[in-house]
């Protein structure tokens, strides 16, 4: 059963997750998003092998990772830096991560999902995570930074 909530302390029960969330609202600002230069990685070890970074693609909507974490490439088997989420092999997979992120990009909000046993094409799926949008512009969501826990 998914789960997605822009209501974060509703879904997200990770330490580190809401740890990493409270860091995003510290850098955002009352009218806009934190930019991508706005965060610090040297303030991220907490969460660092969890932690994804994508590039907002339009027309058509796509995701690419600039940033694929460690513990990411261990879970899907590919290293998917340089890929977008298209381009998951898993197809069930990809489209769910597809609609998460979009939400984000949708809605211009962070969301939160807590996937709790999904079966796609190669696996069961156990795991929330936490897309919280950047804007380089401070109009539009440019990137998404993402932290997520394998449960």
């Amino acid at each position: 059963m998914s789960q997605t909530s822009s209501r974060i302390e509703a879904v997200v029960r990770s330490d580190r997750l809401l740890r990493l969330y409270a860091y995003w609202k510290s850098k955002r600002s009352p009218s806009a998003f934190p930019s991508r230069q706005d965060i610090d990685v040297l303030d991220l070890g907490f969460v660092l092998g969890n932690l994804h970074l994508l590039e907002v693609e339009r027309d058509p909507l796509d995701f690419r990772f600039r940033v694929h974490a460690t513990n990411g490439v261990n879970y899907v088997k590919r290293d998917m830096t340089g890929r977008r989420v298209s381009d998951y092999e898993d197809r069930d997979y990809g489209r769910l991560v597809y609609e998460f992120y979009a939400s984000v990009v949708a809605r211009e909000q962070p969301r939160a999902i807590a996937e709790q046993g999904l079966m796609t094409e190669r696996r069961v799926l156990k795991w929330e995570g936490l897309a919280l949008p950047l804007s380089d512009d401070r109009r539009s969501i440019t990137g998404i930074l993402v932290g997520f826990e394998i449960l």
